[in-house]
C-alpha cells in the first residue's frame, strides 16, 4: 500500500498507532500525514468531515449507531455525495469546535439529515450553530 501513498502530498489517518502504526511517516517522509484519532468515533467523524471538506459542506448525514440507522444514514450520504457522522462516544469541544467552523466556512453547514434516534446531546451542538435538523426514519 505505500507504493500506492507515495504520489500523494498528504494523507489523513483515521485512528491510532495500533490501526496504522507511527513508522508510516518515515516511510513517506515527502507526504504530509495528519493523525485522527479519539476516543469518541462522533468526534472523529467531524474532525475528518472538517479536514476533508476544507472549503465546507452545506450538508451532512447524522446517526445513530445502530446498523439499520447507519445502512439509511449510508444510502443518503452516498445518494446526495454527503458526509456521515455517526453519533457514538462523547460530545466533545474538539467536535463541538469543528462543527462551528463548519458553519462559518466558504460553503457553510446549514443542514444535517438526521436518521434514527439521535439523543439531544449529539443534536444541540448544531442547533446551537443555526444548523437546521431533518429528520428521516429509518
Amino acid at each position: 500500500y505505500l507504493e500506492r501513498l507515495q504520489g500523494y502530498l498528504s494523507v489523513v489517518i483515521l485512528g491510532n498507532e495500533s490501526v496504522i502504526p507511527q513508522d508510516i511517516n518515515k516511510e513517506l517522509q515527502d507526504v504530509e500525514i495528519k493523525r485522527i484519532y479519539s476516543e469518541s468515533l462522533y468526534e472523529e467523524c467531524w474532525l475528518f468531515m472538517k479536514e476533508i471538506w476544507n472549503n465546507g459542506t452545506s450538508r451532512a448525514v447524522l446517526t445513530t449507531p445502530r446498523h439499520a440507522d447507519i445502512y439509511r444514514a449510508y444510502q443518503i450520504a452516498m445518494d446526495e455525495g454527503l458526509p456521515m457522522v455517526v453519533c457514538r462516544g462523547n460530545v466533545t469541544s474538539a467536535s463541538i469546535e469543528a462543527i462551528e467552523e463548519m458553519t462559518k466556512s466558504n460553503t457553510s453547514l446549514t443542514q444535517v439529515t438526521v436518521v434514527g434516534r439521535v439523543e439531544d446531546d449529539y443534536m444541540r451542538a448544531l442547533r446551537e450553530a443555526g444548523v437546521l435538523l431533518k429528520e428521516v426514519s429509518a
